[in-house]
């Protein structure tokens, strides 16, 4: 029963690892408990300790980049925020987040109307 659940909510977890970035996730909550639970999950429930389960050091890097593209958008800096999506995509397609092709289209519009 509890393998199945597990089973069930691995398409959910996964897909809010790839969608949301640090600063998205509820309060207290980091990306390293959801990646526990997405280890766990695939697990069918087991908490292994398996020292080769490294976090991705490409979605850290998407993570990271998504946030600094966010506060330069507040900071109303569309083009260094442009640049940062700019090297997004650079990264693996599997860890960029899911709309941000819609977000350098609006950076262009804000940036070519003053915001």
């Amino acid at each position: 029963m509890a393998a199945q659940k597990y089973a069930n909510a691995l398409p959910a977890l996964k897909t809010i690892r790839k969608n949301f970035a640090a600063d998205d996730l509820p309060s207290g909550f980091t990306l390293a408990d959801l990646d526990a639970l997405i280890r766990k999950a695939e697990n069918n429930g087991l908490d292994p300790e398996d020292p080769s389960a490294k976090p991705n050091p490409d979605q850290h890097t998407a993570d990271q980049l998504w946030a600094e593209v966010k506060d330069l958008e507040a900071q109303k800096k569309y083009d260094l925020a442009f640049q940062k999506c700019q090297e997004i995509q650079k990264l693996p397609a599997e860890v960029q987040p899911k709309d941000l092709d819609a977000k350098m289209k609006d950076l262009k519009v804000k940036w070519f109307t003053g915001g």
